[in-house]
């Protein structure tokens, strides 16, 4: 890690104590990310995010005390620029909506290895989305309510240019607006400007429905 380079300052969330040593672990094995701080309820998680102001929370969705989902659009009121990954063994679609409606950013089951709960943190707090793979098609039905269909979906894909496929596609693979504007050789603005174009032509509102669609399969964005 470079001395200049700031360290993601991390705040777990989890009522089980060998989860989060576990986790702790793991996560201070990497020279780019420190834990902060250890909460184990609703109310603890929300005093260390007004103390500590994490880059990242690490949240559990089956707390013991408190309702983990409310309490997203309340760390995101305490410190808006916090990044979100709820990290949960809890497989159920309507659930995980409800967290990306409330705001969080990413969504991890703990079954993974721990190099991946790395590279999702890494991911969301450079402003991407993560999302498994299989949940995928799952989210995108309950989340995007107007895509009836993939093929619907499709035709939707078609009416693209070239440039916003490209810039579609890059949204697959992860990349956020400044690397976009680096990889097509154009400024920022300019990103944001054919995004704006995409949500419409798309029927999106935001970039997670849009890097949804982008994750969905099959779709040819050649």
């Amino acid at each position: 890690m470079s001395l200049n380079k700031l360290r993601i300052k991390i705040l777990l969330v989890d009522d089980h104590s060998i989860v989060r040593e576990g986790v702790r672990m793991i996560l201070e094995d990497d020279d780019d990310l420190v834990v902060v701080g250890e909460a184990v309820d609703v109310d603890d998680m929300l005093r260390q995010v007004r103390r500590e102001m994490p880059d990242v929370v690490v949240l559990d969705l089956a707390l013991t005390v408190g309702d983990s989902l409310p309490a997203i659009a309340k760390i995101l009121e305490i410190n808006p620029t916090a990044r979100i990954l709820v990290f949960t063994g809890v497989i159920d679609e309507a659930v995980h909506k409800k967290a990306i409606l409330n705001g969080a950013h990413g969504i991890l089951l703990k079954h993974h290895a721990g190099s991946v709960l790395v590279r999702a943190i890494k991911k969301i707090h450079e402003g991407e989305i993560w999302i498994d793979r299989h949940l995928t098609a799952k989210l995108l039905h309950e989340t995007s309510s107007k895509q009836k269909s993939l093929s619907a979906l499709a035709r939707k894909i078609e009416s693209l240019t070239p440039r916003e496929r490209q810039i579609v596609r890059l949204i697959a693979d992860g990349h956020n607006n400044q690397s976009i504007a680096r990889n097509l050789n154009m400024s920022e603005k300019t990103v944001r400007n054919r995004l704006t174009e995409v949500y419409s032509k798309l029927e999106v509102s935001s970039r997670l429905e849009l890097a949804l669609i982008a994750s969905a399969a099959d779709l040819d964005l050649s």
